[in-house]
């Protein structure tokens, strides 16, 4: 439970803080920018974002970003290209 509280208070002050994006996480969207959102950098895209996401687990303070990478890697597994070029703005 004490892990539990820690967590929500450490994702309520980053939500206030507005954390900006990892720049790993940016450097994958305008990749697929960059690549016209091919259906091979999709799945770079999708690797790599697993990879992110397996390296910020282990930090509770990671929780927003891993958030994000998830959100992102949802988006890219749905092919929503839309909801991929909104999110960065």
């Amino acid at each position: 439970m004490k892990k539990a509280k820690k967590l929500h208070s450490t994702v309520k002050k980053q939500v206030k803080e507005k954390v900006e994006l990892s720049a790993e996480l940016l450097a994958i969207i305008k990749g697929l920018e960059f690549a016209d959102f091919s259906e091979n950098a999709m799945q770079k895209a999708e690797r790599e974002l697993l990879k992110l996401i397996d390296g910020l687990l282990d930090d509770e303070e990671n929780a927003l970003q891993v958030f994000y990478a998830v959100k992102v890697l949802r988006l890219i597994q749905r092919n929503d290209v839309e909801a991929i070029k909104k999110f960065r703005n």
